[in-house]
């Protein structure tokens, strides 16, 4: 009893509720289209494109083949290139210090932020110590997006010129799909009787107001 009063006391004392969406999917799926939509939403929206990235090329970049990797590493934009400083410069800080920061900007009736993650990259998140902010109540919510596989492969083919030619399962991270799914069904219901929200990217393009719909549902938040 003691503790709960102490939790209730706790939400009292914050000053606004974020919702935090992830949304995690394998590359090629569509997941940009689904940011911009989310980034369209208003003032109490703030859409974060790929928070683990930067992350992912300094431990990994020796493995994979990406043009703007020193960019990214440096916060800098590439040589020649101009009115992108800042935008270069905000992927500098860790993806929970951006969660954080931006959950400051959102206004104080709360909003959403929506993150959009890609599954290779699930490995440097931690499901089980999502980030908190001391005054800020953050409420994490995940949902997976798919699309069938040789699409996937076959976008990727067409985008050669940014993901290289380098076909292999940890790029296309159907296994990391899998892994990241267990870890949130596990921490949503140790019964497996709830599912996470899984969005076939399909149905995002032959019906996407009834899909954005069902998925604004499932995450307790307004349709816009």
């Amino acid at each position: 009893r003691n503790n709960r009063n102490s939790n209730d006391n706790n939400i009292n004392t914050m000053t606004k509720t974020v919702t935090v969406i992830h949304c995690w999917s394998a590359p090629r799926s569509r997941s940009t289209a689904l940011l911009y939509t989310f980034e369209a939403r208003g003032d109490d929206c703030i859409a974060l494109d790929e928070p683990l990235c930067r992350e992912f090329l300094r431990t990994k970049g020796h493995r994979v083949i990406r043009p703007y990797t020193e960019s990214m590493l440096n916060g800098m934009p590439p040589e020649g290139e101009v009115g992108t400083e800042e935008a270069w410069a905000s992927v500098l800080p860790s993806c929970n210090d951006r969660i954080l920061k931006a959950a400051e900007r959102l206004p104080e009736t709360g909003g959403v932020i929506f993150a959009k993650q890609i599954v290779k990259h699930a490995y440097l998140y931690d499901f089980n110590d999502e980030v908190k902010h001391e005054t800020i109540n953050l409420v994490h919510k995940h949902f997976f997006l798919i699309r069938e596989p040789f699409a996937v492969l076959s976008s990727w083919k067409c985008d050669s010129a940014i993901h290289g030619n380098n076909l292999c399962i940890e790029e296309i991270g159907y296994t990391h799909l899998m892994s990241a799914f267990s870890q949130v069904e596990g921490n949503m219901d140790a019964d497996r009787k709830f599912k996470p929200i899984v969005i076939d990217s399909d149905d995002l393009v032959s019906d996407p107001k009834s899909t954005l719909e069902h998925l604004c549902a499932s995450l307790g938040i307004p349709f816009r």
